[in-house]
């Protein structure tokens, strides 16, 4: 006897069998029950979930001579020719390849005569997205008007390719993807009725690759049974050329780091071990999403699924990185993997991304920075007003008053530039041994009584003490004198930019 595969030998034969479609098997149980089906009915959903399957099996419950609890027999004569393709009244089509008008007009004229063997004629058309609009039209009529023994499954995984007018006269079932813990569930069965050895993790890292399919979770089932004596992570990753999420662990890390070197190594290394670049570049995206994920305690499936060490050393290494920057790492991954299409030269697009990626950890949320703006303004609010007199203090030894005081209003300038503006654009009358007194407009009195004046100078060096005289706009016109425009650093700024000199 031939090989058959494990997508064929474990196929669903009854509803009972079908996994995770319970919404829709409940609905189609009843209506065999009832004996209510209707004339067209319309399984849309993802590949591999049991569309096509269960379209069989409602079309050997339809003919079924001993039906019960709405579940075919399987052992007479209809269930028997139906499982092995004789059944002259159950006719299956590949809309794919027979997506004409004259494929159609054929099925049509066959659908006028009365069913030989059974009771009904089903026509099941697969892919029915794939039928050209011509074809569409042929089918119009007789769906509106269907004899009473005709009925119609049209299977599909694109149902917004199909008409309008064939929809609306259908009845439409959505079908869903596996979860990893079905498809998990379902494998270990198969492969303890097979005596196939295997690892838990191995088959939840087959269940995650099958993206909610259980037929291509089967087919890699049964390619790495042909290979393997036992199912393990390793040898799944190293079969179908997968890049171990370990190695996306220690890669983030050196991104963490900002070692360029190590990042570059370690992907030159990938490389000359024959990975696909967008492989890589795809996985390291669904990697990074798992970081998003872990950092506001999302579960899933995909996360369910990770080793549990995994998910430890993913979780730490969210905290670096805040969901806004996350979440652009993410779509610009996903925009190179785009990009990787039409690009010359796909390892230096690749290695200039990655190079990127470090210089972007510390960005930050906006209600971070938000947050961070409003608690420096209450700072500043709860200053108290500064008094102009001074304190006796020590003589400052460490430098001089004038290059202390300097330094002062850079350091000014950058906590509060509105503040450090006002005190570099004052004049300096005298610098005494403790203390330094300058002359500020009294238009300014504000700015300096109502900022952080008092706290900058605690913040900046408690020894250094400020003097204010407010002098009031006429008067300071005297002031403006050659010497205090010389020593006015705007004035000098703009000199020798401008290679001027005072002329009066």
């Amino acid at each position: 006897m031939s090989y058959i595969v494990f997508a064929r030998k474990y196929r669903p034969q009854r509803f009972d069998d079908v996994i995770g479609q319970d919404h829709i098997i409940k609905v189609l149980k009843n209506a065999v029950k009832r004996n209510r089906i209707p004339h067209a009915l319309l399984f849309s959903g993802p590949r591999g979930v049991g569309k096509t399957s269960t379209a069989r099996i409602l079309a050997m419950a339809l003919n079924c001579e001993n039906v019960e609890d709405g579940e075919p027999c399987l052992t007479c004569r209809s269930c028997r020719d139906i499982m092995d393709g004789r059944d002259v009244d159950v006719v299956e089509i590949d809309g794919a390849s027979n997506r004409g008008i004259d494929e159609i007009r054929d099925l049509r004229d066959r659908a006028g005569y009365v069913a030989i063997s059974g009771k009904n004629k089903v026509f099941i058309i697969d892919e029915v997205h794939m039928l050209t609009k011509e074809a569409f039209n042929a089918l119009l009529k007789i769906l509106e008007e269907p004899p009473e023994h005709v009925k119609f499954i049209f299977c599909t995984t694109e149902p917004f390719n199909v008409l309008p007018t064939i929809l609306s006269r259908c009845q439409r079932f959505d079908f869903k993807r596996l979860s990893i813990t079905e498809i998990v569930k379902q494998l270990e069965i198969i492969c303890k009725d097979q005596k196939i050895e295997y690892e838990i993790e191995g088959l939840k890292l087959i269940a995650q690759m099958a993206d909610g399919g259980m037929r291509d979770a089967l087919s890699m089932l049964d390619q790495i049974a042909l290979m393997h004596k036992k199912i393990t992570y390793d040898e799944i990753n190293q079969t179908f050329g997968r890049i171990d999420t370990y190695f996306f662990v220690k890669f983030v890390q050196k991104i963490i780091e900002k070692d360029i070197k190590g990042i570059m190594e370690s992907f030159e290394d990938l490389l000359m071990k024959g990975f696909d670049i967008e492989t890589f570049v795809f996985e390291l995206a669904l990697y990074f999403h798992i970081l998003v994920l872990l950092k506001n305690d999302i579960k899933t499936d995909e996360i369910e699924s990770l080793h549990i060490d995994i998910i430890d050393k993913a979780k730490n290494q969210s905290k670096n990185f805040s969901n806004t920057v996350l979440n652009q790492i993410v779509r610009e991954l996903i925009e190179l993997s785009n990009k990787l299409k039409f690009a010359s030269n796909r390892k230096i697009v690749v290695e200039n991304q990655l190079m990127r990626i470090p210089f972007m950890i510390d960005g930050r949320d906006i209600d971070e920075i938000l947050k961070l703006l409003n608690s420096k303004k209450n700072i500043k609010s709860e200053t108290p007003e500064l008094k102009v007199e001074t304190k006796e203090t020590d003589m400052i030894p460490d430098e001089d008053l004038s290059v202390i005081y300097e330094k002062f209003i850079d350091f000014c300038k950058i906590q509060d530039p509105v503040l450090g503006e006002t005190i570099e654009n004052a004049r300096v009358i005298q610098i005494k041994d403790d203390f330094v007194e300058i002359a500020v407009l009294s238009k300014d009195e504000n700015i300096l009584n109502d900022s952080s004046l008092k706290s900058m100078l605690k913040h900046f060096n408690e020894k250094l003490n400020i003097k204010i005289n407010y002098q009031r706009e006429k008067n300071q016109t005297v002031s403006l004198n050659r010497d205090s425009i010389k020593q006015n650093k705007k004035f000098k700024s703009i000199m020798e930019r401008f290679d001027g000199e005072i002329v009066n």
